[in-house]
C-alpha cells in the first residue's frame, strides 16, 4: 500500500505530462468507436461495408483493444488525474488485470496475433467484465470526491434536472452541438465575438489561436459525449459539464488552400444551479439570454441592449475552458472491409424501461408500442433508400435537423470520391426496449435494432466491389434514440404521410410540410429519430 501511496504522490507531481501523452493513443481507438458509427471518421483509414453515420459497421483499429476497454481505461485515467489517491490505484489494478488477461487468452483467439473480429470481441468481453467489476469501486471513488460518475451520464444530468425541472437532455444537447458548429465556423471568420454570451473570453482566444484559417466549414459534429457534471445541487453554486467532441471540419488558408480535419476537443461549461432552462422556442445562441435581443460584435460579454454582462453563467450556459485533445489531417476513407463490432455484447437496458414506457402510455392512451416499432420499420426504410441513392434530403422527415446534418457529410463523401454505398437486401429484426426517459418538453425512447443486410461499396467510375461483400449479408445492431415533443396525444404515423396534416410527406430543407407548413422534424407532432449509437459505444 506504501507503494501505491508514493505511486500516487508521484502522479500528482507528474500527471498532466503522462496524461498528454497517453490521451492520444486514447482517443485515437475510441475515436472509432462512437455515437452514429462514422466507420472512418476518425480517418483511421478503416472502413468499408459500412454506411458511415448509421451503419454498425464502425472501425475496430490496429492495436484490436476494444471500445469498452479503452473506455474503462480512459476513465480511469481522468479520475487518476482528478483525483490521484483514489484513482492511481485503480487504474493499476485494471492495467496489471488487463495484462494477466491478455497473457492468458490463447493465440486462436485473436487477441495476439490476426483475426481482428475475435481480437476485438475479446477485447469488448474482457473490458464489460472489467467494467464491471471496477465501476462500483470508480462510482464509490468520485461519489467520495463529489464528482458525478463519468460513466453515467444520463443518471449525473438527471442531478440538474432536480434543481431545474425545464433542463431537457435532448435540448442540451442541440445547444451543444449547435455551439460547437457555429464556434469554429466563427473563429474563420473572425467573428468569435459575436458569441460572446456563451464563450467565454478566454476559451475565445483558444478557439481563436487553433491556427490562421481564411474560413472553417463543413463543421460536422459526430459524437457529444458528457465526460463529468459536478456541484448539481445547491441553488447558490454552479454545476459544471465537461463534454467530449469527436468532429470533421475543413480549413481554408490565406492561399485558398483547404483541409480536412478530424478533432477531438474538450470544452468545460457551467451555469447558475439557479437559472431555468428555456423552452425550445426561446433557445437561439444568436439572442442575449438575458433580455432576447440579437447579439451584435462586443468582445466584452456585455449586451448592447440591456448593458447585462451575460458570459457569467448567470442567464444560460456558458463555456469557461477549451481544450483540442487531438487535430489530425485525414480524408475520409470509404474504402475497404470492416468486421462488425459489438453485435453480441448484451443489451444495456434501464430496468425500469418498462414501467416508464407503461407511463407513456397511461399519458397518451392513443399511444400503441406496436406502432411505434412500425414507425421505426418505416425510417429505417427511408434512411437506406435515401442512403444508397444518395438523396439524404429523403430523410429528412424523419430525423432531427441535428443528426440529418452530420449524417448529410457522409452522402457528400460519397459524392466527391464517386463510391456509391449499397445496404442491399436491408431487413430489420428485433427491437428491444432500452430506456424510456421523459422530461418537460420531450419523451424520449431508446431501441437496440436488429438488421441484417448486403453492406457493400462500389466505384461508380467501374461498378467494382471496393468494400464490403455484395453477396454476404452482414448482421449488426444498433441503438436508436426516438423523441417527440411532451404532451402530444395521438396515434404514431406508420405511413409516409405528413403527421400534421396527413398529405403526402415531402418537406423542404427546414423540415416543413409542403402543404401546411408545419415543421415536423423536431418532434412536434410525431416521433423522429434523434441519435444513433453503435453497440459498442453505447452506455445507457
Amino acid at each position: 500500500m506504501n507503494g501505491l501511496l508514493r505511486l500516487s504522490l508521484w502522479w500528482t507531481r507528474h500527471r498532466f505530462a503522462v496524461v498528454v501523452a497517453a490521451a492520444g493513443a486514447f482517443f485515437a481507438v475510441e475515436a472509432l468507436a462512437r455515437p452514429g458509427g462514422g466507420q472512418s471518421y476518425s480517418g483511421g483509414g478503416f472502413s468499408g461495408g459500412s454506411r458511415g453515420g448509421f451503419s454498425s459497421g464502425s472501425s475496430s483499429s490496429g492495436s484490436g483493444d476494444g471500445g469498452i476497454l479503452i473506455w474503462l481505461l480512459f476513465r480511469l485515467v481522468v479520475l487518476a488525474f482528478q483525483h490521484p489517491v483514489v484513482g492511481v490505484p485503480l487504474l493499476v489494478i485494471a492495467v496489471v488485470l488487463t495484462y494477466f488477461a491478455k497473457k492468458t487468452v490463447s493465440p486462436s483467439s485473436g487477441w495476439s496475433s490476426g483475426g481482428s473480429t475475435n481480437r476485438s470481441d475479446v477485447a469488448d468481453r474482457f473490458g464489460a467484465f472489467l467494467q464491471s467489476n471496477l465501476t462500483p469501486q470508480i462510482n464509490q471513488a468520485l461519489a467520495q470526491a463529489g464528482v458525478a460518475p463519468a460513466g453515467a451520464p444520463t443518471a449525473a444530468l438527471d442531478a440538474i434536472a432536480q434543481q431545474d425541472p425545464n433542463f431537457s437532455r435532448p435540448l442540451f444537447e442541440d445547444f451543444l452541438y449547435t455551439l460547437f458548429a457555429k464556434a469554429h465556423e466563427a473563429r474563420g471568420d473572425g467573428k468569435l465575438d459575436l458569441l460572446a454570451p456563451y464563450i467565454t473570453e478566454p476559451a475565445r482566444r483558444v478557439l481563436g489561436g487553433l491556427g490562421p484559417v481564411q474560413d472553417v466549414r463543413g463543421v460536422i459534429v459526430g459524437a457529444m459525449n458528457i465526460v463529468s457534471v459536478q456541484g448539481a445541487g445547491p441553488p447558490q453554486g454552479q454545476t459544471t459539464v465537461t463534454t467530449r467532441f469527436e468532429a470533421n471540419y475543413t480549413e481554408v488558408d490565406a492561399g485558398g488552400r483547404t483541409q480536412n480535419y478530424y478533432v477531438v476537443e474538450q470544452w468545460t461549461l457551467r451555469r447558475q444551479n439557479n437559472v431555468t432552462t428555456k423552452s425550445p422556442d426561446e433557445v437561439s445562441i444568436h439572442q442575449c439570454p438575458a433580455c432576447g435581443a440579437a447579439q451584435e460584435q462586443s468582445g466584452h460579454g456585455v449586451c448592447q441592449y440591456c448593458g447585462q454582462r451575460v458570459d457569467t453563467g448567470e442567464y444560460d450556459w456558458v463555456v469557461t475552458d477549451v481544450i483540442q485533445l487531438e487535430k489530425s489531417g485525414r480524408q475520409p476513407q470509404l474504402t475497404g472491409t470492416v468486421p462488425e463490432r459489438g453485435t453480441n455484447l448484451p443489451t444495456i437496458k434501464d430496468p425500469a424501461a418498462t414501467t416508464k414506457l407503461d407511463a407513456l402510455k397511461a399519458r397518451d392512451p392513443q399511444f400503441d408500442y406496436l406502432q411505434f416499432q412500425d414507425r421505426v420499420r418505416l425510417i429505417y426504410g427511408a434512411l437506406n433508400q435515401a442512403w444508397v441513392g444518395k438523396r439524404w434530403e429523403k430523410a429528412r422527415p424523419f430525423l432531427t435537423n441535428e443528426l440529418f446534418q452530420s449524417q448529410r457529410y457522409w452522402i457528400e463523401e460519397y459524392q466527391k470520391q464517386r463510391l456509391t454505398n449499397h445496404m442491399d437486401d436491408a431487413q430489420l429484426g428485433r427491437l428491444d426496449l432500452c430506456k424510456v426517459s421523459s422530461d418537460r418538453f420531450y419523451d424520449a425512447i431508446t431501441l437496440r435494432v436488429y438488421a441484417r443486410a448486403k453492406d457493400y461499396t462500389t466505384s461508380d467510375d467501374t461498378g467494382k466491389v471496393v468494400g464490403g461483400d455484395a453477396h454476404l449479408a452482414r448482421a449488426y445492431s444498433e441503438y436508436w434514440t426516438l423523441i417527440r415533443r411532451a404532451g402530444v396525444k395521438k396515434a404514431t404515423t406508420t405511413e409516409a404521410n405528413c403527421p400534421s396534416c396527413g398529405a403526402a410527406l415531402e418537406v423542404n430543407m427546414a423540415g416543413e410540410c409542403a402543404y401546411c407548413g408545419s415543421t415536423i422534424t423536431k418532434g412536434d407532432f410525431d416521433w423522429v429519430l434523434s441519435r444513433i449509437e453503435q453497440d459498442e459505444s453505447y452506455r445507457g
